[in-house]
């Protein structure tokens, strides 16, 4: 994650606002689940986990009913990557919730927070 507003171009960003959609940035988020599990979404990609980091936000902070499927859009940043990284995994989930994080449903179906892998890199 680790992109500020100022990568942002203003008039996006204003845009956004306008729109009354919610921009949140990773250095204004507390990230609240273990980082074993955090290392476990690294090894399908750092763009799953980046996804995950967004279902978690979107939960805590209420910006989608705990029902309502979200599309996640994230990536690896340009540390280590000569041609600067950039998005490359896409899901469609639940908002997860800390508090929720360790309880199993008891139906199959309703474990699944990942919904959909939309696209994640080789």
């Amino acid at each position: 994650m680790g992109t500020s507003r100022a990568a942002f171009h203003p008039d996006v960003y204003a845009r956004l606002e306008q729109w009354k959609i919610p921009v949140r940035f990773s250095d204004q988020v507390e990230y609240t689940y273990p980082e074993t599990v955090r290392n476990a979404y690294r090894k399908l990609s750092e763009g799953m986990k980046v996804v995950m980091d967004l279902g978690m936000i979107v939960g805590e902070e209420g910006l989608a009913a705990d029902n309502e499927e979200i599309v996640a859009v994230g990536g690896t940043g340009p540390r280590g990557f000569p041609d600067g990284g950039g998005v490359d995994t896409a899901v469609v989930m639940l908002p997860l919730k800390h508090a929720d994080f360790s309880k199993l449903p008891e139906k199959k179906d309703d474990r699944r927070d990942i919904k959909e892998i939309i696209c994640k890199p080789r």
